[in-house]
């Protein structure tokens, strides 16, 4: 098999995805993300949540989440690699999340058991090992970046569920 790097060249661009409407009502936190240009749009999904009185947050730094407030697109700044981030808000602990939680997480390409490739800095595979078990993960990709088998490490965490949009 190919190396991750080799892998990534190969995955296409997920812009123009929109993940607008997922049955959220089981959870009362949506850890999210807000999504680079290449990624899955999921910031209608952002918004629904919010307006239906779900908590979201996003994370900042390896070590907490920054919840969301409704006008989130008006407090946020781009960091070095692209990623945007809010200003300010309520930080939260990851190991510190309760049950009723969702997390979305990104990535270049997924396997339908849950094997994920992201972008090679190892983020969320260390934001993951830091959440409870309880919390329920679940990838999101478009169907050119779900694969039948893609290379991973002895470090790489998969998530709990793959949704191809």
């Amino acid at each position: 098999m190919e190396t991750k790097q080799e892998f990534r060249k190969q995955c296409p661009s997920q812009a123009g995805a929109i993940l607008s409407d997922l049955d959220l009502s089981s959870y009362e936190f949506l850890l999210a993300f807000i999504p680079l240009s290449t990624e899955v749009d999921i910031t209608p999904l952002i918004d629904s949540a919010l307006a239906a009185g779900i908590k979201v947050a996003v994370p900042k730094l390896l070590d907490e989440f920054v919840c969301l407030k409704p006008n989130w697109r008006d407090n946020l700044y781009r960091l070095p690699n692209g990623t945007m981030c809010p200003i300010e808000g309520e930080t939260i602990d990851p190991s510190k999340i309760k049950e009723n939680t969702l997390m979305l997480v990104p990535g270049l390409a997924f396997t339908q058991d849950g094997k994920r490739l992201g972008r090679g800095g190892g983020f969320y595979d260390r934001l993951l090992s830091k959440l409870p078990s309880n919390v329920e993960t679940l990838g999101i990709c478009t169907e050119g970046t779900l694969f039948s088998d893609i290379p991973t490490q002895v470090h790489d965490k998969r998530v709990d569920r793959v949704l191809v949009v």
